[in-house]
């Protein structure tokens, strides 16, 4: 039995995939992933094992035929036919149905935000015994009446209902305005009402339905969604519909990270002051590699902001993994260290506190860890604000503002979580409670 994962080519999603796929795996299934990304992601998916299928297009209805075209000389043009001649609807069927043919899966599951594939699979499937599972690589993302969207830093019964409904109210209009302003640049044509006519085309019956009360991309009634992350990290709040179900899946502490020698030797390092200093602080940051600020440049004055506090504390030791273009753009003392990306399960095992921008794997990991966190949300595009809203009411950490907060605001933060007794007890209690719910997480694994 062949089992095929659809997931979208970034780190985070990835990383959250692979768990599910050795609990499939371990099932008798044989896993192997539909790839259209860099070489760097497929290289990461042979690491873990698995095997890899190339594709040639990427799903349609969702923003990748405009980032496609970026950087072409005739870009808009190029996006303008797309949706006039539907031409990555038409690509993307034929990329599938040969994929079928090739694989002859017996399960497949697509990423929720590559969702529009179901639209493809079902006239192709419908008459198989091949079952289709959406996996959803973060919370929740549907309005459930009681529960901020994901990308809203909101929780239930510190803000309002009105407040928590305002927020939905403003993502839906923004959406209305996205929709008219696709239509306007492309003759009429948006993302969703391609969708709308894709649906109708393949003739999907209306019990499977495009749900649009969600945040990011559009769902379908009925169709089984398993979330990969544990619900005891969701607000107690949280009401879920008939067809979703939470793995409880936690971080993927089988991965494996290459550990470079200049890290190796920082840390080798870090960790000979420690014998010599016990007052000695690991600080790991990390704003991750798939999202950018929302303000333009405020990663770089972020980093220079905290590299400045760093020169008035000789007892903290800084690690810091940036965009590899941004490595050279630093002054930094000895006591700082900057790499392009960093063995994330390896440092935590070390760190005394983790600056995140808040990415689900990211905290989860920092979670079994225990590792108090300082999360700086990137952006209100994604998911990452709901995230940090989450460590915030759990009490395993603070959340910080990326462009206001000031030197000495960034210290106290950090000296209140460096000596946070509470914290700790609240590390403790939520990684104990994520553990128990996962069937197939092994404390021993994280040592």
């Amino acid at each position: 039995m062949t089992a095929l994962f659809l997931i979208s080519p970034a780190y985070g999603h990835l990383n959250r995939s692979f768990p599910v796929a050795r609990q499939v795996q371990a099932e008798g299934y044989n896993i192997v992933y539909g790839h259209f990304g860099s070489p760097e992601l497929a290289q990461q998916i042979k690491q873990q094992g698995f095997g890899l299928y190339g594709m040639q297009t990427v799903p349609f209805g969702v923003g990748l035929d405009e980032s496609l075209h970026q950087g072409k000389r005739e870009s808009y043009l190029e996006t303008l036919l797309d949706r006039l001649t539907k031409r990555t609807f038409h690509t993307r069927t034929a990329d599938l149905m040969n994929t079928l043919a090739t694989l002859k899966p017996s399960l497949i599951l697509v990423d929720a935000f590559m969702s529009t594939d179901f639209i493809i699979l079902y006239p192709l499937l419908v008459h198989s015994q091949t079952k289709v599972v959406i996996l959803q690589n973060m919370l929740s993302t549907y309005d459930d009446g009681l529960t901020p969207p994901l990308n809203a830093a909101l929780v239930p019964n510190v803000d309002s209902a009105k407040t928590i409904r305002k927020a939905w109210q403003r993502e839906y209009r923004h959406r209305k305005i996205s929709v008219i302003k696709q239509q306007l640049r492309y003759a009429g044509s948006s993302r969703l009402g391609l969708i709308r006519w894709a649906f109708k085309h393949n003739k999907l019956p209306e019990r499977h339905r495009i749900r649009t009360d969600k945040v990011f991309h559009v769902g379908f009634d009925n169709v089984p969604e398993w979330i990969a992350a544990p619900r005891a990290f969701d607000f107690p709040e949280r009401k879920l519909l008939p067809f979703q179900h939470h793995l409880n899946t936690l971080v993927d502490l089988e991965r494996i990270d290459d550990l470079t020698p200049a890290y190796q030797g920082v840390i080798d390092r870090i960790e000979q002051e420690r014998l010599m200093n016990p007052a000695t602080k690991l600080i790991y940051v990390s704003l991750g590699t798939a999202q950018q600020a929302d303000k333009k440049g405020a990663e770089e004055q972020f980093f220079d902001k905290l590299i400045e506090v760093a020169r008035t504390q000789p007892n903290w030791r800084l690690i810091l993994a940036v965009r590899p273009e941004l490595v050279a753009t630093f002054t930094y003392p000895p006591t700082v260290f900057v790499f392009g990306r960093v063995p994330q399960l390896h440092i935590l095992k070390r760190a005394d506190l983790f600056i995140t921008h808040g990415g689900l794997n990211s905290v989860l990991e920092a979670i079994l860890h225990l590792v108090p966190m300082l999360v700086y949300p990137l952006n209100t595009r994604w998911d990452l604000p709901g995230y940090a809203a989450r460590v915030v009411a759990h009490g395993v950490g603070l959340m910080g503002d990326l462009v206001r907060d000031n030197n000495a605001q960034m210290t106290k933060q950090i000296e209140q979580l460096l000596g946070d007794e509470l914290i700790k007890e609240s590390l403790i209690k939520l990684s104990k409670n994520l553990q128990e719910e996962d069937p197939n997480y092994c404390y021993k694994a994280a040592n």
